[in-house]
């Protein structure tokens, strides 16, 4: 979108803002991120162009390579052109899940001193708890990235927990953080247990 007309940024914004109001039913958190564009990378292409025996051999084409790559620095440091990336994350919580058991004592959760018994006392199996919010984790996400797919030219792909984890955090700090390897970093296990 960096070089995209009003009328096109308006055209996304309008199919974003559709996509909210009738996919989205539920929280959800965007992030954006930018880190600088990679210009040498794409430079060094046509750098190594020059050395290329047809280049060499042709004055005008290395002229014409030349003026390009300066060009192209000029025109990127006035632009300040930088890469943007756009993060949806979705969640669930424990009580945006519904359960079989649940709707027949929802009269007693009214009242106020029952409420905390009744939801503990009801509650199933942790096991059945998380195979519910997993469900309905999916439902949302897979909503998320068709919405996303709808939008002409708009990608969307999952981000796994360790990729996620380095990307909040270099957010939240304003640069890149090495963390190592995140898989080993991460804690799968509850923070705590007890005998089974």
């Amino acid at each position: 979108m960096g070089l995209a007309t009003d009328d096109e940024w308006k055209q996304k914004a309008t199919a974003f803002q559709e996509f909210l109001n009738t996919t989205v039913t539920f929280p959800l958190q965007i992030f954006s991120t930018t880190q600088a564009f990679p210009v040498e990378t794409y430079l060094d292409h046509y750098r190594d162009r020059r050395s290329d025996p047809d280049a060499k051999a042709n004055p005008q084409l290395q002229a014409l390579i030349d003026n390009y790559i300066d060009w192209y620095e000029r025109d990127l440091a006035a632009r300040q052109m930088t890469i943007r990336d756009h993060y949806i994350v979705v969640s669930v919580a424990p009580q945006e899940v519904r359960f079989e058991r649940e709707s027949v004592l929802n009269k007693l959760v009214g009242v106020p001193v029952l409420e905390t018994f009744v939801q503990t006392w009801n509650a199933p199996p942790i096991e059945d708890q998380r195979a519910a919010m997993f469900e309905t984790l999916e439902e949302r996400v897979r909503r998320v990235e068709a919405g996303i797919r709808e939008i002409d030219d708009c990608q969307a792909s999952r981000v796994d927990a360790g990729e996620a984890t380095t990307l909040i955090g270099e957010f939240w700090a304003g640069h890149e953080l090495e963390y190592g390897d995140m898989s080993q970093a991460l804690r799968t296990g509850p923070l705590v247990g007890g005998a089974r």
